[in-house]
């Protein structure tokens, strides 16, 4: 059985600009979609014509258009996709953003259908502690991602990342959103967690640094290049990243740390 697909622009630059949506249905005003790259084959039938239930997404969905309306986030142009993953795949990475230059927006969910139901992995946990929840509700925390483009603070938010392209640019960024998100007594990621991340790559001393300067702060894509490359961290330098810092410093001046 084959869905109806179709694919996004995104404008996020290489190594792709374009996402593949599966079309499923709209739910709470929303276009759906699910991804079936990570099951075998001869399940897709029996998950699509699960999907197809009426309801079938409706709580998740509704909780998603519920925090879009904290937030601020507009449903213009605005997608979930329910992605179901390989069991022995890579590890859960719960939800994701993408974000075009525009403001088209994709919210991915990582999904799983146990005795008929759908189960989504929107709590992260601690690797190291099952049983430590980092954060109850990963969502509001993947929609800042994409209010971060929507507002101008970031160009685009895309997940191909590679080694020397500036994969430590969310280290910095986090600061500003779960810093936001707790000032709001939403779901967030704890202080001391984001701290301990950053710690890795630029020591610990110097995480605390930035956490207390830049906890809720507003941060642009300006402000998380500069403070990397103040803090040695390396980026190719004809990566895109490198390319567009250099281009458009003297339009996006970046904001010192009060």
């Amino acid at each position: 059985m084959r869905l109806p697909a179709r694919r996004l622009t995104f404008e996020v630059g290489p190594p792709s600009s374009a996402y593949k949506f599966q079309v499923l249905k709209r739910v709470c005003g929303i276009e759906v979609g699910i991804g079936l790259e990570g099951v075998e084959p001869k399940d897709h039938r029996l998950i699509i014509e699960l999907c197809r239930r009426r309801n079938f997404f409706f709580h998740t969905v509704r909780s998603i258009v519920q925090w879009c309306d904290k937030l601020g986030v507009e449903l213009d142009d605005f997608y979930v996709q329910f992605v179901f993953p390989a069991p022995f795949g890579p590890t859960v990475y719960g939800g994701r953003a993408i974000a075009g230059r525009r403001g088209r927006a994709v919210l991915e969910i990582e999904s799983e259908i146990l005795n008929g139901q759908l189960w989504v992995y929107t709590i992260d946990n601690d690797p190291r502690n099952p049983e430590k929840i980092f954060c109850e509700d990963i969502i509001p925390h993947e929609l800042m991602h994409i209010l971060d483009v929507r507002q101008g603070r970031f160009p685009s938010i895309y997940t191909w990342w590679q080694p020397g392209e500036g994969e430590w640019l969310d280290l910095f960024r986090h600061l500003w959103i779960d810093g936001h998100l707790e000032e709001r007594g939403f779901p967030h990621f704890p202080k001391e967690e984001r701290i301990r991340e950053l710690g890795e790559a630029v020591g610990k001393e110097k995480a605390k640094t930035l956490a207390s300067a830049w906890w809720g702060k507003p941060m642009t894509m300006h402000d998380a290049v500069r403070l990397g490359l103040d803090a040695g961290l390396m980026l190719e330098p004809n990566c895109p990243i490198a390319i567009w810092y250099k281009n458009t410093r003297e339009n996006y001046p970046s904001k010192e740390a009060q």
